[in-house]
């Protein structure tokens, strides 16, 4: 085996490399980078720059990756518990597919709010999967989402307006509906 990848990181990082560089280039000079790129699920052209410390994308997010294929690093997800560090962000990026229940479950908790997500807090496609309901009255924001409920003392809302992801002829849209309380009207749109 040559050690391509060793040599690569000490021209490109110097005489001390950070420790998790090291060992992705070592793991490169025994099989290859595309089999450590498929490990840390990572394209072999992240891995490439990487190595050659010309990477401009999010180090940290490698560097977990790396740490938890090669040296064992797991969280607590709150979905499927102990986790290698690696498969939680594999989980973080996959995009919302209904397939089956995990997946959702993994999509919520991954975008929305586990203290393990690279982006924090609520994104508007968790909440969109939620299924996001505005209620309105008088021009301010009464409620959002269906999980929190609008104050007791605060009168009906004027209008609901519920935006939600739908599946139509195999495509994933985002569908609205509208209902005017005071009128009864309600009109959807995808």
């Amino acid at each position: 085996m040559s050690a391509v990848a060793s040599q690569n990181v000490l021209a490109a990082w110097g005489e001390r490399p950070p420790e998790w560089v090291q060992l992705l280039a070592e793991e490169c000079d025994r099989t290859s980078q595309k089999k450590v790129a498929e490990q840390i699920r990572y394209s072999s052209a992240v891995v490439n720059q990487v190595l050659k410390n010309r990477y401009t994308g999010d180090l940290t997010a490698v560097e977990k990756a790396v740490r938890g294929a090669y040296l064992n690093a797991t969280v607590a997800c709150p979905v499927l518990g102990d986790l290698p560090l690696n498969r939680c962000l594999h989980h973080q990026r996959q995009r919302f597919s209904a397939v089956n229940a995990m997946r959702v479950r993994l999509y919520r908790a991954c975008n929305g709010g586990c203290q393990h997500a690279r982006q924090k807090g609520f994104s508007l496609p968790a909440l969109l999967v939620s299924l996001l309901t505005i209620s309105l009255c008088g021009g301010a924001v009464v409620a959002l989402a269906a999980r929190f409920a609008p104050d007791r003392a605060t009168p009906p809302p004027r209008l609901t307006i519920t935006v939600y992801e739908s599946v139509i002829d195999g495509q994933h849209v985002t569908c609205t509906e509208v209902v005017d309380h005071q009128t009864g009207a309600r009109s959807r749109g995808c």
